[in-house]
């Protein structure tokens, strides 16, 4: 799902194609990566949010790496709740190239047993300005947690 270098707007075909990952993406469960940088990655995850499965909007709570925020470790041991007056919120980790190893963890953990916080998981959006493939082979990202990130992935840019 790689999407033309630029801007979010485009228009023809890209943007039918863009609309449809974003359609995909509101409608499953599953986790959703975004290779894009910060601002659009942002654009994406509010547009998903708004087009959540039953009509209503989700609220969007951030985690960004990059600033050291622990919010990962916090749910993964059941200290924060999310769910908000309209479901289940959107737990958006930007920059996850950044995450400590012990939050990579811990965020594997919570993907890998959504339902150990009783109650609804939370839905996981993961973006990155780099190519996390690079990151793998550098050592500095683990590659299952990318391939359990990596379900649904939308590429915006030359990434």
């Amino acid at each position: 799902m790689r999407h033309q270098n630029g801007s979010l707007p485009m228009d023809g075909d890209a943007a039918r194609a863009f609309e449809d990952d974003i359609a995909l993406a509101a409608m499953s469960l599953t986790p959703v990566l975004i290779t894009a940088p910060p601002d659009d990655a942002l654009r994406i995850v509010r547009a998903i949010a708004a087009r959540e499965r039953r009509g209503r909007v989700r609220e969007v709570l951030t985690c960004d790496a990059a600033a050291g925020d622990d919010v990962i470790g916090a749910i993964a041991d059941n200290r924060l709740r999310i769910a908000t007056d309209h479901g289940t919120a959107i737990l958006w980790v930007g920059e996850v190239q950044a995450l400590k190893p012990c939050d990579q963890v811990a965020l594997m953990k919570l993907l890998a047993h959504p339902d150990r916080r009783g109650g609804e998981a939370p839905r996981i959006v993961a973006s990155s300005s780099v190519d996390l493939f690079d990151c793998i082979a550098r050592g500095r990202f683990d590659s299952r947690l990318f391939y359990r990130l990596n379900i649904i992935h939308i590429v915006v840019g030359s990434h």
